[in-house]
């Protein structure tokens, strides 16, 4: 085992002492989303969770976009019925689903549709297999992400913890103050 924060054998990256970012101790955390039937178009799905943070991370192993913050929402419909299974057992309720627009550092706007609004998640994730469905463009090199659609640069991400997280401009004030 080999720390890509570091370079040095012995430990991991989530264990690395010269890390910036801590996992929480209820790291790597798998969810399914159970739904009616025809509810998402997409049957069952699952989603990683990793630590609590109030940033958008990048997911290539989920098939939802989950958002913790009602108030980051631009469209929301109540009343979407599901709940999420975690790893642990545990269920988190889904209470509806909509629209998020992500302003990124690039100067461009990502819209994303189809998120549940999961309060009690402690990530907010952005599915990497929906985000190409959409017409994005993914290249992951040397710990970053590079987001383009129709070869035009839209943004990046830097590696954390395993996930990807999002550049974006500062205009989660509620969610920082949610989720301190």
């Amino acid at each position: 085992m080999t720390c890509f924060t570091c370079g040095n054998n012995g430990h991991f990256s989530r264990e690395c002492p010269k890390a910036k970012w801590k996992p929480s101790p209820k790291a790597k955390t798998a969810i399914t989303i159970e739904t009616d039937a025809g509810a998402s178009g997409y049957g069952n799905l699952s989603a990683f969770s990793v630590c609590s943070s109030p940033d958008w991370w990048v997911d290539i192993g989920a098939n939802i976009h989950v958002c913790a913050d009602k108030s980051l929402f631009s469209f929301y419909q109540i009343g979407r019925s599901g709940a999420l299974l975690m790893g642990n057992g545990a269920r988190a309720g889904v209470l509806g689903v909509g629209t998020v627009d992500l302003k990124l550092t690039s100067g461009k706007t990502v819209q994303l549709k189809n998120i549940h609004h999961v309060p009690s998640i402690r990530k907010n994730l952005i599915s990497g297999s929906l985000l190409c469905r959409d017409g994005f463009k993914l290249v992951f090199e040397s710990n970053k992400c590079v987001m383009s659609k129709y070869g035009t640069f839209v943004g990046k991400g830097y590696e954390s913890g395993g996930l990807f997280r999002l550049s974006l401009v500062d205009t989660f004030t509620s969610c920082h103050e949610q989720c301190g």
